[in-house]
């Protein structure tokens, strides 16, 4: 008679997960067992890459720390850390960065369009800032547009001063707007990291005889669609650019 013993490496959490922090600041990284066959853990390694940061033995624990004291530049990257039985390791994953969280685009500006003369508007375009004390302060943001089929992008920098409030609500003009091509607006913040994640939001405008109608689609971590019925007296393609007039990179 034969017995098999089970042996499986350690289940750990979490699995994979981003910390977002700015230099100078302290990090704190935790691995924890959730279960492991056989159940006696032997060791833990930390690791940047591939270099070892530490490592050690498990005593009545089932759990392990790594802390960063003040992040520096280098020290932004993918932390491993494996917890081993006999059977293997298991590994925790952690991606330490810099990176800007997303602006969110706020739709409900009151009277948000203007007209500087036949078919050339302008808008008042609105945004707040995702968490903005989560990393480095913002020191601008990079606005693209692109024509709806085109691959060119038009972009300028928006520089920003001072440190940027959790909700506050940031306004940048934009002129030279004509109808009726659809464009693609994209907004991505800038830290001395580099750049963080991006908002895109889509303009489409279509005109009938008695209805004029704009389309706004916003797209980061999460997609959703304003749609905005308007009669065309209200004058709403002041939402779309003159390519021709705007500026480049």
């Amino acid at each position: 008679m034969s017995v098999s013993l089970r042996t499986d490496p350690p289940a750990v959490e979490p699995v994979w997960q981003e910390v977002r922090q700015g230099l100078g600041r302290l990090v704190a990284l935790n691995c924890r067992v959730l279960r492991a066959h056989p159940s006696r853990v032997l060791r833990y390694e930390w690791r940047l890459g591939s270099r070892l940061l530490h490592a050690g033995h498990f005593d009545s624990r089932d759990e392990t720390d790594y802390t960063i004291r003040s992040l520096a530049r280098e020290g932004y990257g993918e932390y491993t850390c494996d917890i081993i039985n006999e059977a293997g390791p298991g590994r925790c994953n952690f991606l330490v960065t810099g990176k800007a969280f997303a602006p969110e685009f706020y739709y409900d500006t009151y009277n948000p369009l203007w007209q500087n003369r036949p078919r050339v508007y302008g808008y008042k375009l609105q945004w707040t800032q995702m968490n903005p004390s989560a990393v480095d302060r913002i020191m601008a943001y990079r606005l693209g547009i692109r024509q709806t089929g085109q691959q060119r992008w038009w972009e300028q920098e928006i520089p920003v001063e001072g440190n940027i409030q959790k909700g506050e609500l940031i306004t940048h003009n934009l002129t030279e707007l004509i109808r009726p091509e659809a464009y693609v607006v994209r907004l991505t913040p800038i830290t001395r990291f580099g750049e963080g994640d991006s908002t895109t939001r889509i303009v489409t405008y279509s005109g009938t005889s008695r209805m004029a109608i704009v389309e706004l689609k916003q797209f980061h971590y999460c997609n959703s669609v304003d749609t905005i019925q308007l009669k065309k007296t209200v004058k709403i393609v002041k939402y779309f650019y003159d390519l021709n007039q705007l500026f480049s990179m």
